[in-house]
């Protein structure tokens, strides 16, 4: 597998920006696009950042049903076909997140379940060519994030077509009690049927179906790195593949257990019996999706201090029941049986920065204990907040070797380790 290192202006200008379009000045200008056997969609023309090329875009296109009521935690089910035409010329609709637990907890009882959004937006230059296309799965660590990440104003520039995935997010992606009823891996699943949606419907976009590259960051990477070794993905879905600060050793984006989380969740939640599995997943299928939220979130909270490495419920679940990931990912490079795809990889120089800051502020309440930690303490943090444990010893022995030199590793200050404890997270 090739792996060629990204510089960060290429990693932020190419591939994820937070800038937005520009609109065309006459706002009146739409495109319908018909999707045979599924229905019409309108589309809005937009302006690319530099050279103000016109591009049409389709927000929010559904490529499944809701996964709500019965369909909670299960493998997502194709759209079914609608009859008027569907307004895309502006985003709606996000996966739940504990971000936005206030807004959906005025909304449960309402008109908009925030478990509908099993959604795809697509942006392209024109819609009668044979564009290659980019699909972006948003990061995060699985539990957060949108498809609005991946913003065309600076891609259109380019004759591509873009896809950017909405997929189920923490527990409603993720929640697993390795039972066919709460398997896990829903969130994967989101994306493979997202995949097949694309594989049949983006030539009507402008888009060739037999020219597709996913690229994600963080989780998202993580994510699409499983698509790779997965016997649940067929072949030609896609073909090229582009990682962004994430892959599927991560120790964070794992669990083989993934149970006791899911138990302290429904402790959480009130469910009033957590050691009868078939009770807690009838719990969990009762409970509202702002009562789901909120235990995941309670969850998060007391093992935030731990590192993300202990926080449950939103992790991609090896074996059980979903067929995604049958054993670890490691096992599979070791044994090379995965598919091989031409592929990138890299980070934006610094990363961890922002790890290395929650660390100061949450954990050490914005002072630096050096009175209390010694070098190694100071390492093993950052490896627990990043990974999760280290039982191998792995990972402090890979810091010490590339990060620090023997004198800071032996009696670094917080100050003298900085450099390298930015690297290591």
């Amino acid at each position: 597998m090739l792996s060629v290192k990204i510089t960060t202006t290429i990693l932020l200008l190419f591939v994820v920006s937070h800038t937005t379009c520009q609109r065309v000045n006459n706002s009146q200008i739409f495109r319908t696009v018909s999707i045979p056997d599924l229905g019409k969609v309108k589309g809005k023309i937009f302006k690319s950042i530099w050279t103000e090329r016109p591009f049409l875009q389709f927000f929010d296109v559904p490529y499944a049903e809701s996964p709500s009521g019965e369909l909670r935690f299960k493998s997502p089910e194709p759209v079914v076909p609608w009859r008027k035409v569907r307004d895309a010329t502006r985003p709606s609709k996000r996966c739940a997140t504990v971000r936005e637990l206030h807004k959906v907890r005025n909304k449960v009882n309402g008109d908009i379940n925030p478990e509908d959004c099993l959604y795809l937006s697509i942006s392209t230059r024109a819609l009668t060519k044979k564009l290659p296309v980019m699909v972006y799965i948003h990061g995060n660590f699985l539990n957060d994030g949108s498809g609005l990440e991946a913003s065309p104003g600076f891609l259109m520039e380019k004759s591509i077509v873009l896809v950017s995935v909405k997929y189920r997010l923490g527990p409603f992606g993720f929640l697993s009690t390795m039972t066919d009823d709460i398997p896990g891996n829903a969130g994967v699943k989101d994306v493979i049927l997202a995949l097949e949606w694309i594989q049949e419907n983006i030539k009507h976009f402008g888009g060739d179906p037999e020219n597709v590259t996913i690229f994600g960051q963080a989780g998202g990477a993580a994510l699409i790195n499983v698509l790779t070794m997965s016997p649940a993905v067929r072949e030609g879905l896609f073909h090229r593949v582009i990682y962004q600060s994430g892959a599927a050793l991560t120790p964070a984006f794992l669990t083989s257990e993934p149970l006791q989380a899911s138990q302290e969740i429904g402790v959480l939640a009130g469910c009033p019996n957590i050691t009868n599995i078939t009770d807690l997943n009838n719990c969990f299928m009762e409970l509202t999706s702002t009562e789901i939220l909120k235990a995941y979130n309670d969850h998060l909270a007391k093992n935030f201090r731990s590192g993300v490495g202990y926080v449950g419920g939103s992790q991609i679940v090896i074996g059980g029941p979903s067929g995604i990931l049958p054993i670890h990912p490691g096992k599979i490079l070791a044994a090379k049986t995965f598919k091989q795809y031409p592929t990138m990889g890299g980070v934006p120089k610094n990363v961890g920065s922002h790890i290395l800051k929650n660390i100061y502020v949450n954990v050490f309440n914005e002072t630096i204990p050096d009175d209390d930690y010694y070098a190694v303490d100071y390492i093993n943090l950052a490896i627990t907040q990043t990974n999760g444990a280290d039982p191998t010893l792995a990972w402090i022995n890979y810091a010490k070797n590339e990060f620090f030199t023997d004198g800071e590793f032996n009696n670094g200050t917080f100050e003298d380790l900085i450099s390298g404890l930015i690297d290591v997270s």
